[in-house]
């Protein structure tokens, strides 16, 4: 799992683009205050 601060979606593009191809789950904050865990919980 990858939770970045949503500007690391910038600076980190390249490293996110080969996370995206091996990686399930990555998430910015905004959207663990907005419950992402409940929902991929369930």
């Amino acid at each position: 799992m990858w939770i970045t601060d949503g500007i690391g979606w910038i600076s980190a593009r390249n490293n996110l683009k080969e996370t995206f191809d091996e990686m399930e789950h990555i998430y910015c904050i905004k959207e663990l205050d907005e419950g992402i865990f409940n929902k991929i919980l369930k």
